[in-house]
């Protein structure tokens, strides 16, 4: 019970990021190289990594307010 909970708040967290961000942090989940992820997002490389980077601080973000406002 406990893990489809954590697993519902990780769902929650990853709708509340920006689309691209979302979509960038999905493909690189799916084993995507930043290049490939570029490629097919018609993006720069650089571009793949600084969305990376923000989507990965937001998350954690989300995910530590939720788990310190559960907390409380």
């Amino acid at each position: 019970m406990e893990l489809k909970e954590e697993e519902a708040r990780v769902y929650a967290a990853l709708a509340a990021l920006p689309p691209l961000q979302r979509a960038v942090l999905a493909w690189h989940l799916d084993g995507f190289a930043t290049s490939e992820i570029g490629d097919a997002l018609d993006m720069t490389h650089e571009a793949v990594r600084q969305n990376l980077s923000r989507g990965r601080a937001r998350l954690k973000t989300i995910l530590l307010s939720a788990n310190d406002g559960g907390e409380r």
